[in-house]
């Protein structure tokens, strides 16, 4: 199983590695991490199907469905436009953006 840039693995070296370094006691499982090199292992991105927020900035181009931070909150983009002014924010205009 990879976690971050560490492989976790059992075996008796592992697990003498890991006692030595104050896990669980005799009887209880014991896994010790082993250094992966950076070349094997990799990063995705999980898609979970719904728009994660960005902050929204004066002057961004925004598409129907991205969805915004402003104010604590988070809307929706319901009409494609830049957002050239700085009273154009989410809360003060509700044909461009549904709060979620």
């Amino acid at each position: 199983m990879m976690i971050g840039h560490v492989r976790w693995g059992l075996g008796v070296a592992g697990i003498a590695a890991a006692l030595a370094m104050g896990a669980p006691a005799a009887g209880a499982s014991a896994v010790a991490p082993v250094n992966v090199p950076a070349a094997e292992h990799s990063a995705t991105a999980i898609d979970w199907g719904w728009p994660t927020a960005g902050v929204w900035q004066q002057g961004a181009n925004y598409n129907v469905g991205d969805v915004v931070s402003y104010g604590g909150l988070e809307y929706q983009c319901i009409q494609a436009h830049t957002a050239y002014a700085p009273d154009w924010t989410p809360p003060q205009t509700p044909a461009l953006w549904q709060q979620l």
